[in-house]
């Protein structure tokens, strides 16, 4: 288990279509050798309240030996004008690791 913060934000290009960066920051309960990661994301809205992405970027650690591309896919549904769900799947392409991450999220 990890617990994380994630900083980002979405340009709409279109009506029906945005792009992203994330720069994101997680971690065991004990806070030691967290991975930095930035991603890009790219995706379509699915209603006025739900987006599916596409997502690649690069993650850092070197506690778990990260020095790797990642790319993923996810879905985020807001609940409110301020706060989020989401469900995402990351694979690091050399470190065959793959992570499902569940975030909630507030929106300042």
């Amino acid at each position: 288990e990890t617990v994380g913060l994630v900083v980002g934000h979405d340009f709409d290009v279109g009506e029906k279509v945005f792009v992203g960066f994330e720069g994101v920051i997680d971690s065991n309960f004990s806070l030691d050798d967290p991975v930095l990661g930035v991603n890009a994301r790219i995706g379509a809205k699915l209603s006025e309240n739900t987006k599916f992405f596409a997502l690649a970027g690069y993650a850092h650690a070197t506690g778990i030996d990260i020095d790797d591309a990642v790319v993923g896919a996810g879905i985020q549904h807001n609940l409110s004008e301020k706060a989020l769900l989401s469900l995402q799947y990351q694979r690091t392409l050399d470190n065959d690791l793959n992570r499902l991450l569940v975030g909630v999220g507030y929106r300042f």
